[in-house]
């Protein structure tokens, strides 16, 4: 649910809403900016310490080794860039309606 453990502590002694109005005011601080970067996530141009540490990271995520470029796997990587990016917005979508309807934009 996102809420801290004072948060939640608030919430489970009062039961007023004063937890979950807590995390709203501790998510208002943040830079809407960065969600614009995880909207447009690209899994194959992500950097690791390594060349094999980012391609068993990268055939994790596809499911499978990476010995060599396959014909489905630029297919596969917008695939998961979907799916990564849908998850961030479903979770930043409460703080950006909070932030939006504040900044009137």
């Amino acid at each position: 649910d996102g809420l801290t453990q004072a948060e939640y502590e608030m919430e489970q002694s009062r039961r007023d809403g004063c937890g979950w109005q807590k995390k709203g005011q501790r998510e208002a601080a943040f830079p809407l900016r960065l969600l614009e970067k995880v909207l447009h996530i690209n899994v194959e141009s992500a950097e690791a310490w390594d060349a094999r540490a980012r391609r068993e990271v990268l055939g994790l995520m596809l499911k499978r080794e990476l010995n060599k470029r396959q014909p489905r796997e630029e297919e596969e990587c917008k695939r998961i860039n979907r799916h990564l990016a849908s998850h961030f917005a479903s979770l930043a979508l409460p703080l950006f309606l909070r932030c939006g309807a504040r900044s009137g934009q």
